[in-house]
C-alpha cells in the first residue's frame, strides 16, 4: 500500500495536478495547533505499468523563512485507511515524502532553503476528515541559531588571526 500513495503522489506533483487538490481555506491553519480538514471526494487516478492507482488529496498552504525546520504529524480515522504527507517548495519541487502509514504518518523537513508559501499534501486512501499538528523553528531560535553560527566562525577567525600573530612574533624573535 505505501507504494500505491508513492507513486500516486510522485505522479501527482509530476504532473501537476496540484490545482485539481483541494485547497482547504487558507489562513486557518496555525502552527502549534490541530488543523482538521477534509480530503473531500476527489479522486487521483494514475496509470501506471497497466493498473491504476488512486488516493483523496488535500493542500494546505504554509509559509515558511528559510531555515526553518518543519515537523507535520496527519491522522486519520477509519479502518485501515492510509495517509501519506508531502512537502512541496514555493516554486512546487517535492522537498519532502513521508511513509504510508495506516491512520497517522509524520514528515520532518530540515532547514526549508527560501523563504514563502509551501503547501503540505494530504493523500489518504479513502475519504474523510484529518487532523493535522504542524510546528516549525520559530523566528527567535531562528536568529539564535544565526547568531551561534556567527559566533562560531568569529572564534575560528579569531583563532587563526592569534595563530599568525604568534607566527609573526615568533619570525621577528629569530636572528
Amino acid at each position: 500500500m505505501f507504494r500505491t500513495f508513492l507513486v500516486v503522489a510522485s505522479v501527482a506533483t509530476a504532473t501537476l495536478i496540484t490545482p485539481a487538490i483541494n485547497a482547504d481555506e487558507p489562513g486557518k491553519f496555525k502552527f502549534g495547533e490541530p488543523y482538521k480538514g477534509d480530503v473531500g471526494d476527489t479522486l487521483v487516478v494514475s496509470p501506471y505499468v497497466g493498473t491504476a492507482y488512486s488516493a483523496y488529496p488535500a493542500e494546505i498552504p504554509v509559509t515558511l523563512k528559510a531555515g526553518q525546520d518543519l515537523s507535520i504529524t496527519c491522522t486519520v480515522v477509519g479502518k485501515d485507511r492510509h495517509v501519506l504527507l508531502m512537502l512541496l517548495d514555493p516554486k512546487g519541487k517535492q522537498i519532502g515524502v513521508s511513509t504510508s502509514g495506516v491512520k497517522t504518518t509524520s514528515l520532518k523537513v530540515e532547514e526549508v532553503s527560501a523563504n514563502g508559501e509551501y503547501k503540505i499534501q494530504v493523500f489518504t486512501s479513502l475519504i474523510g476528515p484529518y487532523e493535522l499538528w504542524a510546528t516549525a523553528t520559530p523566528d527567535d531560535e531562528l536568529d539564535e541559531r544565526k547568531l551561534e553560527e556567527k559566533l562560531k566562525r568569529l572564534k575560528k577567525e579569531v583563532e587563526l588571526t592569534e595563530a599568525r600573530l604568534k607566527a609573526i612574533r615568533e619570525k621577528k624573535k629569530k636572528p
